[in-house]
């Protein structure tokens, strides 16, 4: 039997916010009384059942934000004989305000069409108790598209709302753009007739109990050309209470208003800088927010990138870019917010008093609370050597 599991702090004690590692940590036992004894005295554990008849428990290990906080599942399945035999994974998918998306595979869910179970889970103090649900699965596909999947498929395209503020009033959305394969037979035609591109939005929420897709046309950008082709999806944001928020961080931002959800609109807005990127970048992506990121602080979009030696691009200096996304009615444009000068950074005598080597910056992100602390890591090497973060 698996050694218990200590139970969280109450999470009263914590920040309004945490940095929750994606990827689940599983805790194999031997039979369901011993999983509910590791947790019994956690107070943020509660029982979930799948799709195909399994049953546990999840939980979650909660940390101040200075450190890594995770997601627990607890699988009374028994302790598996190798590595290869994984019972089941778990994984955080998206989150808002107190609610996080997340869900469960195991092999049982291996011949199904559809995707993995879906869960919201909803954190609350001592009373109320924290919650979960499962959702209903989704198997409608983008069939007819070029890429074409099932939806739910991807994590990095699905994400939650939370309302207004209310955890009971959330929508669940995964966004899917391309053009229809019978339009083109041959992709080089795009070098000279770009295809129509259209949108295909899926979504869940509480007050329909189902899911709902539409078809629609990609959204244009306000006087700045065609929906880009090869736009693909990052990350998923909420953003302003009723923003779902589809990020490229080469191209642009797909907005989604949930305003009205019985009738949501999309509308796009390219990410400030102009940089041109080889189409190679935008097809085979050479994991772009390494130097570029979109983060919501203090209520407000804010985008960062970072010149680096390995974009292979050419700029007058090293510096690191933060805009803000300035919100005037139907107007939206980009504002610089901060720049720095990397030269003139390692030069600093705060700078080097911390004992830090001249290097560029990567991941960045904007606190949550606080627009002007930018966090990032420094790398000697990409994959040996020294590692900063802060």
């Amino acid at each position: 039997m698996a050694d218990a599991i200590p139970g969280s702090p109450k999470p009263e004690v914590f920040a309004d916010w945490m940095l929750l590692f994606p990827l689940g940590r599983l805790h194999c036992y031997d039979d369901p009384d011993a999983a509910a004894d590791a947790v019994a005295d956690d107070a943020t554990a509660v029982a979930v059942d799948t799709s195909t008849g399994e049953s546990g428990f999840l939980s979650f290990t909660l940390r101040h934000p200075s450190k890594v906080s995770y997601l627990d599942l607890h699988w009374p399945y028994g302790i598996p004989e190798s590595l290869v035999a994984i019972p089941a994974t778990s994984s955080a998918v998206s989150s808002h305000e107190n609610l996080v998306l997340l869900n469960i595979y195991s092999p049982r869910m291996e011949y199904r069409v559809c995707a993995p179970d879906l869960f919201v889970y909803t954190f609350g103090p001592s009373s109320p108790p924290p919650s979960l649900r499962r959702l209903p699965a989704c198997t409608a596909t983008t069939k007819g598209f070029a890429g074409g999947r099932v939806f739910l498929m991807a994590n990095t395209s699905v994400g939650i709302l939370c309302r207004g503020g209310d955890p009971n009033n959330y929508v669940v959305a995964d966004l899917f753009v391309s053009w229809k394969s019978s339009s083109f037979h041959d992709e080089r035609d795009f070098t000279t007739n770009l295809p129509q591109m259209f949108a295909v939005l899926g979504t869940f929420s509480p007050k329909k109990g189902d899911w709902t897709v539409r078809e629609m046309l990609a959204p244009q950008p306000h006087g700045q050309g065609q929906f880009p082709y090869l736009w693909y999806c990052d990350r998923v944001l909420p953003f302003a209470g009723r923003f779902l928020c589809w990020v490229d961080h080469y191209s642009g931002i797909v907005f989604c208003d949930f305003s009205d959800e019985d009738s949501p609109v999309l509308s796009y807005t390219p990410v400030p800088g102009n940089q041109q990127f080889p189409t190679k970048w935008l097809i085979e992506r050479y994991c772009p927010e390494s130097f570029r990121n979109v983060s919501v602080s203090q209520g407000m979009m804010r985008f960062v990138h970072i010149d680096t030696d390995r974009q292979g691009l050419q700029t007058s200096d090293r510096a690191i870019t933060v805009w803000n996304l300035m919100m005037m009615g139907d107007c939206w444009s980009w504002e610089i917010h901060r720049k720095i000068n990397l030269e003139d950074l390692w030069v600093q005598h705060s700078y080097r008093v911390l004992g830090l080597p001249p290097l560029v910056p990567e991941f960045p992100f904007v606190t949550k609370n606080d627009p002007d602390v930018l966090c990032g890591v420094l790398r000697e090497d990409r994959f040996s050597g020294k590692v900063w973060c802060g």
